[in-house]
């Protein structure tokens, strides 16, 4: 970011931890909207309740915008809303203030320096904002298994009520189910990213 003050020329200014706070939350939303559809698909290829139902992506997109209406492909979306808004607002100011911790080391100018610091900066960000919103990913995942119109009521339906029944009948392991392979994933990809 540009910033002009009265004290002379233009000079560039870090956005800070609450910017990259803020940036990160408000993208959740549009985030959650664009790939929530796409969720919804993927679960349900993957789900075992719903093996051999779908033959592709394109076949369960159709099959449960007809069957189910268009709203089934947006089943989990403010659940979504809410794990991007924790895992963007924990990972951009964690990234951004380990990577300018790093950064200040004297004589650290060169670019490999820079890109471990990215790197390892990026891996901590994904590693710990992974570890706040794991069980929102498991209730947002289990809403978008459950099969909407068949006249049955959903067992998911609200976040809250949701993270309460899991915590309730299975404890807290049930609110960390996968999460050692997302954790990695998300803490790679957020490295390289």
């Amino acid at each position: 970011m540009c910033i002009r003050d009265s004290q002379g020329p233009a000079h560039e200014m870090a956005p800070g931890p609450r910017v990259e706070f803020m940036s990160g939350v408000v993208a959740a939303v549009p985030e959650a909207i664009a790939f929530t559809p796409f969720q919804v698909v993927k679960i349900r290829l993957q789900a075992k309740q719903h093996l051999g139902k779908y033959k592709h992506t394109m076949h369960a997109l159709r099959s449960i915008a007809v069957e189910e209406g268009g709203r089934a492909l947006f089943l989990g979306l403010s659940t979504t809303m809410i794990r991007n808004a924790v895992w963007n607002g924990v990972y951009f100011p964690t990234m951004y203030l380990c990577k300018s911790y790093m950064m200040h080391e004297p004589g650290k100018e060169n670019k490999l320096w820079w890109a471990g610091c990215t790197l390892l900066s990026g891996f901590m960000g994904g590693t710990l904002a992974t570890c706040f919103n794991c069980p929102l990913d498991v209730v947002k995942s289990r809403m978008q298994s459950q099969i909407t119109g068949t006249g049955q009521a959903l067992k998911y339906r609200y976040t809250l009520a949701s993270l309460i029944m899991i915590w309730q009948q299975e404890g807290f392991k049930g609110l960390y189910k996968g999460f050692a392979p997302k954790v990695l994933r998300m803490g790679i990809g957020g490295g390289v990213s």
